[in-house]
């Protein structure tokens, strides 16, 4: 399983911009490495989404709509792929023809609910801290949720 490059692009954009709160898409997309063309459409699905605004005028640009540490991963992810899903049968038992017999969807429902959680848990500020040398309050890698052996591997290693 892997982030589609949508999600990607749409995190580093959104990192950008929680780092430096307005800039131009030609600007984001060569500081993160990303397609300008591609970094617009998905611009504009952030702004659909309510999570970047566009600024008209003569020095127009986008801005990040919220302040970062309200802004999760998993809204930045549904935002340009829609609800998240692992699986078929996870939306709902009519999503499958199998849902209802299948033993692997106590298994999906339960790996839907933790990545989920985890998303929701990880907001654009503890990443912008973490990239910034301070581990302050964070979640993947080393924060607010450490759990079970303390130890936490995560999203901020792959999209910054």
């Amino acid at each position: 399983m892997h982030l589609s490059r949508h999600a990607d692009y749409a995190l580093r954009i959104m990192l950008d911009l929680a780092a430096k709160p307005s800039s131009h898409i030609g600007e984001i997309a060569r500081r993160k490495a990303a397609p300008p063309a591609f970094s617009a459409k998905i611009v504009r699905d952030l702004v659909r989404a309510g999570l970047v605004k566009s600024l008209r005028g003569r020095k127009g640009g986008v801005a990040i709509a919220r302040p970062p540490s309200t802004i999760t991963l998993l809204q930045v992810i549904e935002a340009v792929e829609g609800p998240l899903s692992l699986a078929l049968c996870v939306p709902g038992e009519n999503s499958c023809p199998l849902s209802r017999t299948c033993p692997a969807r106590p298994l999906f429902l339960k790996l839907q609910k933790i990545v989920t959680e985890e998303l929701k848990a990880v907001t654009l500020q503890d990443l912008v801290t973490m990239e910034g040398g301070g581990e302050k309050g964070g979640h993947a890698a080393g924060g607010r949720n450490q759990k079970r052996s303390g130890k936490r591997e995560g999203l901020a290693a792959s999209c910054a």
